[in-house]
């Protein structure tokens, strides 16, 4: 009669360990992430019917095509053989200076191509192995989250490892499905905060620094923003004055503690720098990623400060506040009202709710939980002023409120309030973590469901003539969208292309040739076949209708007139290929 009990008591003691709540988070991340780059649904199966197929049949985003290809590029040798003169971007600072930014994630993606992808133009192994470089990311960030929880001693660490995409809402499920280095920075960023938490306990101090060192020096290697970690440090220093030392501690020796965790890791972010091929361009890469950037998608504001501060401490003039415009990707820009409320209303509510929720339940938050409350707020704020952060928001609010939620629940007075009121003290919880699990649910499926791929790149065509055209290879394309560059690397390596991933890496290297480059594209320049043929020295135009009707109309003149040959057209007439005549 016993039996039903006890075989219940072992699976509960089953699920309460460690390892095994991490194993069944992995699978759980890696079905899901799986089902995501897949998309099972009905296809068409070419008789007129239907089959049950795979929708996603692209990437999701340009970048992971360019990722993938250089993970190829690495297996073949042909990054190597280039050196510091990445021709495949002739107009970037990348030609001539490069130092790959995402070095070790692109070395770490070189098993899936060599594994998934039949050499270099197999287009649908390397989506295969992007897709499976995407799954494995998010094992690994699932992971990073579940163990930062553990480490913090939060209880019911899976339960919040689950909740970072309650957190993190719909735009956070779509950026963690995308073939891209940061995935390492979420994880790497997360997993330091961690350990910079554990050096203000002094029997743990010194091997926090030595885990600091190491994971700052893979930081460097693998994403630009490894300061990132001396941000959350200052940020947690700022707090750690306002709330106070703890017992045993003053405000100086926790502010010397601070300072040696500082430079232990920058030690590690330049040891990482030095591991690079080339060191010095890895720096003027940090400082255009990082700073440049930064300044240009908020001229009126970090322009115009980095001006200041180029003027008084270099005596060099930069102008970033009134510098030319540049086309900066979605994620630069700033988060707008109702897509917070309606996507990130967790995140959002969770820092005035919290601290209500401890008052009523007369619980005194713990120091740790007043700092990386207060981080995590911080992290929220940066992602109100660049999207891009909405990636680091889940997981630290995940831990943030891991350990205000269970500090509550072990309360005195939420004890209190389960003997007064059993039942609704066992429904409270119950029905918020409903409305979570909701969330998370229609979070990942509504993300799914909404992003299926039905191609594998809008111009896949032109790159599929310029790769099996051999008279091509070798000739520089022209194309008047700077994030063309990843589908077209993607498909045609043999060629060389303007500039790609971020057009500040143009508008720094040459300011005149982008200016040009920009009015072409506008439809400002008349007579551009001069200006593509022989500044730009290219021999092919990928030119889009939406870029510019008189350019793209200009181009069709142009074939009358003899001076350009069409190559392919898009069926739907929203893009051309064209050929220089010399």
């Amino acid at each position: 009669m016993d039996l039903p009990d006890s075989k219940n008591s072992s699976w509960a003691a089953t699920f309460r360990l460690p390892s095994v709540q991490a194993m069944l988070l992995a699978l759980l991340a890696f079905l899901a992430t799986a089902w995501f780059q897949i998309g099972p649904g009905f296809v068409d199966d070419g008789q007129g019917g239907s089959r049950l197929g795979m929708q996603a049949v692209g990437l999701l985003d340009v970048d992971g095509y360019y990722h993938i290809k250089m993970g190829e590029l690495y297996r073949t040798g042909d990054v190597q053989r280039a050196g510091v003169d990445f021709h495949w971007a002739r107009e970037s600072i990348w030609n001539g200076q490069f130092s790959d930014k995402d070095y070790l994630y692109h070395l770490y993606l070189v098993p899936f191509a060599a594994l998934l992808a039949n050499g270099p133009h197999d287009a649908e192994g390397l989506i295969a192995a992007g897709k499976a470089a995407c799954c494995v990311n998010m094992v690994l960030l699932t992971m990073a989250v579940f163990a930062a929880l553990r480490i913090m001693g939060v209880r019911r660490a899976w339960l919040y490892t689950l909740l970072m995409i309650f957190f993190g809402g719909g735009y956070f499920v779509f950026r963690v499905n995308l073939n891209r280095s940061y995935m390492f920075s979420i994880a790497l960023a997360l997993l330091g905060y961690v350990l910079i938490a554990r050096t203000t306990l002094p029997h743990a101090r010194k091997g926090a620094w030595l885990g600091l060192f190491l994971l700052s020096a893979i930081y460097a290697l693998s994403y630009t923003a490894s300061h990132f970690l001396l941000v959350l440090l200052a940020v947690r220093g700022v707090l750690q004055l306002l709330v106070g030392a703890p017992a045993g501690e003053t405000r100086l020796s926790e502010l010397r503690c601070n300072l040696l965790t500082a430079a232990v890791i920058a030690a590690g972010i330049l040891t990482g720098v030095l591991l690079h091929p080339d060191p010095s361009a890895a720096l003027h890469h940090w400082w255009v990623q990082s700073i440049v950037v930064m300044a240009l998608s908020h001229q009126d504001s970090v322009g115009r400060a980095l001006d200041e501060v180029m003027r008084v401490l270099f005596n060099e003039q930069t102008n970033y506040a009134r510098h030319i415009d540049i086309a900066l990707g979605m994620e630069l820009q700033e988060m707008g009202g109702r897509g917070l409320v309606f996507d990130n209303f967790a995140a959002l509510f969770a820092p005035m709710l919290l601290p209500l929720f401890a008052a009523w339940a007369r619980w005194r938050p713990s120091r740790e939980a007043v700092l990386t409350g207060g981080v995590s707020i911080a992290v929220l704020c940066m992602f109100l002023l660049n999207m891009r952060f909405v990636e680091y928001v889940g997981p630290f609010s995940a831990l943030a409120v891991g350990l205000w939620m269970e500090g509550v629940l072990a309360s005195r007075g939420y004890q209190a309030w389960q003997r007064q009121a059993p039942a609704l003290s066992r429904a409270a919880p119950l029905a918020l973590a409903l409305i979570a699990g909701i969330s998370v649910v229609g979070f990942w499926l509504g993300s799914g469901l909404g992003l299926r791929p039905a191609d594998r790149g809008e111009i896949a065509p032109a790159g599929l003539w310029l790769q099996q055209n051999t008279q091509a290879h070798g000739k520089v394309v022209y194309h008047d969208r700077w994030d063309d560059f990843c589908h077209l690397l993607f498909y045609a390596s043999e060629c060389d292309y303007l500039a790609g991933l971020d057009p500040t890496f143009f508008a720094v290297k040459n300011r005149e040739r982008y200016e040009l480059w920009r009015n072409i594209n506008r439809g400002k320049v008349s007579d551009f076949v001069p200006a593509v043929r022989d500044t730009f020295g290219a021999s092919y135009m990928l030119i889009h209708r939406s870029s510019s009707d008189f350019l793209y109309n200009r181009a069709q003149e142009e074939v009358r007139a003899g001076r350009l040959r069409l190559c392919i057209r898009d069926p739907e007439d929203d893009w051309a290929l064209f050929e220089v005549v010399r």
